[in-house]
């Protein structure tokens, strides 16, 4: 039993920790994913908000980040590709301004010029007047007004006269503020009523409603609304809320939702609201901690409440656990292989597909600049001794199964029709067909993993017909690039990607008779990639080069927009050339070349050790991805050592099943480690 005041201080510590644990070692967070990608800028200033006054190293670091990726414009934005906005800046500049680093002139300049007389300020200054972005806004306002009162470009009577001015007369009668930026009005009304303190607290038409909200994210908000109200009674009710919401790390649940409005909707009526929630947590985090800062000297200290050992009160409601690596990940692989592993195949399996050299799993690794751990692999499921179709059937209800423990039911039932046409075509395969269903799962740190199926394309599958019965469209870019690759080479595989809230996605591969740059230009060219073929050439230094791989197996895949139809990503795919190097020497040099492109090893050196036990893992294949927004990254893939399924087993040995969880409990260990 300790006091309410105490209990908040330890949840307050431990949700510190957990930004702490999460920052990159560059000095960034990133969180929230739109289709242009996670938010760096944005998310750090915010994150740092939070630790400034606690941690201030973590600050430093956090600073240096901002101060060396500060926009050519002279101010910040969401991320790196695009445009520097206002809320963006204008969190950057308090953030500098509470660590002490001085706040650059041009993003002085670059935030007024975002200020619209008599209105307020808008989001972004483009010079298009049907863009909406390009409105004013409550929320905007208000961090722009505190940003510029933070650099003393504002005094506090400046602050309350544009207080009066742009926020006071928009207060709903239940004492809020709606944003345009966010689906509810909680957080534009947290910012406001910081605008409100610092102003001096001058006369409101309305009383502010407090009480918890259905997620942590509104209840951190209203407590910081409760604590500048100095409603001591709420402001407990509230804490007292947020602690039972903590969760065992320190962080709390990921549910502050971004909404992104059409930016021409009266132009392109097909634009549609995208919703996105902070995955990693961040965003929510940090709200929390600032939260239960600004609550402390108001909360009891005669107060008991109970709390458990971690540190946090117990929940108030149930929810799934967050950090699926360490909870989901040995249920789920178990899942995915009970068939596999049932006692009757003798490994390596001459029957399963030549790209694995017989053996059921793959694991492969990242080139993220993240520290966050991730585990990723491929599972060939199902009956593996049975005929095509029946094994391929047996595949699809192991997904189900699957599915049934991640809760994506709705991302199947929209895939199933496509499913079903494509599992038809495998009633004529060739009785010695090996790859046909393959099953993937990417765990990323704390998100919930997706879940990936792999389909051989047969003679008699239609791509189009396959893509319209899911209602993914094929745009007639899309389908110029195809008629390339057709020419090229063959479709071979095609990917579907199925995650929480019914979402989905869709991957298609060639296979090509070698590395083509000619081809890969004109397919990016068509795409309308910023990017050219040498951002995806598969060459990697003392390993494998160019020339080679242009004679040597490679492939082509594209990942299409569901909702557009247009190709969003290019991958290219290579083979490494086998028995040539020990597989640590081709380790090393893959490492050199990771981090010589400016990404993390960190991921790929972990899962080679990992896979050492028995011997050293192979190196099998490797991609090269770049998006439409200009982002890029690596994977790297690898092999178990076929010890792991063949020393001293029999075909009817079941220690197999027990060898290969052990290889993912390592995994996991190590990349948490």
């Amino acid at each position: 039993m300790i006091t309410l005041r105490a209990a908040a201080a330890v949840a307050l510590e431990k949700g510190l920790e957990y930004l702490c644990a999460a920052q990159d070692e560059s000095g960034c967070w990133t969180d929230f994913c739109l289709p242009v990608g996670a938010s760096d800028a944005w998310v750090t200033a915010f994150a740092g908000l939070a630790l400034v006054e606690r941690y201030p190293e973590n600050a430093h670091r956090a600073a240096a980040w901002l101060t060396a990726n500060v926009q050519p414009s002279g101010g910040w934005g969401y991320n790196g590709s695009v445009a520097a906005d206002a809320d963006s800046t204008a969190f950057a500049m308090l953030f500098l301004s509470g660590a002490g680093r001085p706040i650059p002139p041009a993003a002085v300049r670059l935030l007024w010029s975002h200020y619209r007389p008599s209105q307020g300020f808008a989001t972004y200054s483009f010079d298009d007047p049907e863009h909406q972005w390009t409105y004013p806004c409550h929320d905007v306002t208000a961090s722009a007004l505190l940003a510029l009162h933070a650099s003393r470009e504002l005094s506090q009577a400046d602050l309350r006269r544009h207080f009066d001015d742009f926020l006071k007369s928009y207060q709903e009668p239940d004492g809020s503020w709606q944003g345009y930026w966010w689906d509810k009005s909680s957080y534009p009304t947290a910012l406001v009523f910081e605008v409100w303190a610092a102003a001096g607290k001058p006369p409101l038409m309305y009383r502010p409603s407090l009480s918890p909200a259905n997620t942590s994210f509104d209840t951190a908000s209203s407590a910081m609304i409760a604590a500048h109200w100095g409603d001591h009674s709420s402001v407990e009710q509230l804490v007292d809320h947020l602690l039972r919401s903590q969760q065992p790390d320190g962080a709390w649940p990921g549910d502050a939702r971004l909404r992104v409005e059409p930016s021409h909707p009266n132009r392109n009526p097909y634009q549609r609201t995208i919703i996105a929630s902070d995955r990693r947590r961040i965003f929510t985090t940090a709200q929390a901690t600032r939260a239960l800062a600004r609550a402390l000297p108001l909360l009891s200290t005669e107060r008991l409440v109970i709390r458990r050992s971690t540190g946090a009160m117990q929940t108030a409601r149930p929810s799934l656990p967050i950090n699926y690596l360490h909870s989901n990940a040995l249920p789920l692989f178990e899942c995915l292989t009970r068939s596999t592993f049932d006692g009757r195949t003798e490994w390596p399996a001459p029957q399963l597909s030549s790209l694995s050299g017989g053996v059921p799993v793959e694991f492969s690794a990242g080139t993220s600049a993240s520290n966050s751990a991730e585990l990723r692999y491929t599972v060939d499921a199902g009956e593996v001794q049975a005929p095509p179709h029946r094994r391929a059937a047996s595949a699809l209800r192991t997904a189900n199964e699957a599915i049934g423990l991640l809760g994506y039911q709705q991302a199947w039932e929209r895939l199933q029709p496509a499913f079903d046409l494509l599992l038809e075509t495998y009633h004529t395969a060739a009785p010695a067909t090996r790859f046909l269903i393959w099953i993937g799962v990417d765990h990323a740190g704390f998100e919930p993993p997706s879940l990936k199926l792999y389909f051989r394309l047969l003679p008699g599958a239609d791509l189009w017909e396959v893509a319209q019965s899911a209602g993914l469209p094929i745009s007639s870019n899309s389908l110029h690039v195809f008629d390339l690759l057709h020419k090229a080479g063959f479709a071979q595989e095609l990917g579907f990607g199925l995650g929480p809230q019914g979402r989905v996605g869709l991957k298609i591969y060639w296979e090509l008779p070698g590395w083509r740059r000619n081809l890969v230009d004109q397919i990016l060219a068509i795409a309308q990639f910023p990017a050219t073929a040498g951002a995806l050439c598969p060459e990697i230094p003392l390993v494998l080069r160019e020339s080679l791989a242009a004679k040597s197996r490679a492939g082509i895949s594209v990942r299409l927009d569901t909702v557009t139809g247009d190709i969003v990503e290019v991958t290219s795919t290579a083979a490494f050339i086998q028995h040539m190097l020990p597989g640590r020497v081709i380790a090393d040099r893959v490492d050199r070349w990771i981090a010589a492109n400016g990404w993390n090893p960190r991921h790929h050196r972990r899962l080679f050790d990992a896979l050492s036990g028995h011997g050293d893992p192979t190196h099998t294949l490797f991609t090269r991805t770049v998006s439409r927004a200009g982002d890029m990254r690596a994977t790297i893939y690898l092999r178990p050592p076929a010890a792991i399924f063949t020393s001293g087993l029999k075909p009817d040995d079941t220690n197999a099943h027990y060898l290969a969880q052990d290889t993912i409990n390592q995994t996991k260990e190590r990349t948490y480690s």
